[in-house]
């Protein structure tokens, strides 16, 4: 027997490696998580750098740290400005 309603649309996600994006995400609210990921990232590196003062390479994880913050300034002076 044939149907005579058609199936829904399969709600499609955007598959990143770590995670999913939902497509109907508006783009205050994908700033406001970058944002927020920025700034976990931030402390996260931040806090190793200081636990491994001194140690090769660390100079390097400073200025992802300096990035992370430069990034999460520019996105919350964008969401500021909408």
């Amino acid at each position: 027997m044939k149907k005579i309603v058609p199936d829904p649309p399969r709600l499609k996600l955007f598959n990143t490696l770590y995670s999913s994006i939902h497509p109907e995400l508006i783009p205050p609210e994908a700033l406001a998580v970058a944002s927020e990921m920025l700034l976990g990232i931030s402390e996260v590196v931040g806090e190793y750098c200081r636990a491994h003062t001194g140690e090769p390479g660390v100079h390097m994880l400073t200025n992802a740290v300096h990035s992370a913050d430069t990034a999460h300034a520019l996105i919350e002076h964008a969401l500021e400005r909408m």
